[in-house]
C-alpha cells in the first residue's frame, strides 16, 4: 500500500511538471501512460485519470502509441479499470481525438497479435 502511494505522489509530480515546465514533463509522459497497466489498481486507475486530464487540457501531446495503453486497459481483469478506461475513451478522448480508434487501429492490431 506505502508502495503505491508513493507512486500516486511521483506520477502527480509527473503531471504537475507537464502543467508547470511543459517540455520537461513531455519527455516523462511515456512512463505515466505506462502506469495505466500497473499492478496495483490504485495507481492504474490513478494514471488514467491524470494522463486523460493532461490531454484533455491539452498539457500533454498525443504521443503514437499511448492509445496501445489505453486499449490495454479496456481489457484489464478488473471491471473498475475496464469501466474507467473505456469511459474516459468514449466520453473524454474521442470527443477531443475524433479519429481516435481509427487513427491508431494498426497499432493495437500489433499489441494484440503479439
Amino acid at each position: 500500500m506505502a508502495e503505491s502511494i508513493h507512486f500516486n505522489d511521483l506520477h502527480q509530480v509527473l503531471a504537475e511538471l507537464c502543467v508547470q515546465y511543459a517540455s520537461v514533463g513531455e519527455a516523462h509522459l511515456p512512463l505515466l501512460a505506462a502506469a495505466c497497466n500497473d499492478d496495483d489498481m490504485l495507481v492504474r486507475r490513478q494514471a488514467l485519470s491524470i494522463v486523460t486530464s493532461l490531454l484533455r487540457a491539452d498539457y500533454a501531446k498525443w504521443r503514437p502509441g499511448m492509445f496501445v495503453w489505453f486499449a490495454r486497459a479496456t481489457a484489464h481483469e478488473d471491471e473498475a479499470t475496464r469501466q474507467q478506461a473505456r469511459g474516459l475513451i468514449r466520453d473524454v478522448l474521442q470527443h477531443k481525438f475524433p479519429n481516435l480508434v481509427y487513427n491508431n487501429f494498426i497499432d493495437v492490431m500489433k499489441v494484440s497479435c503479439n
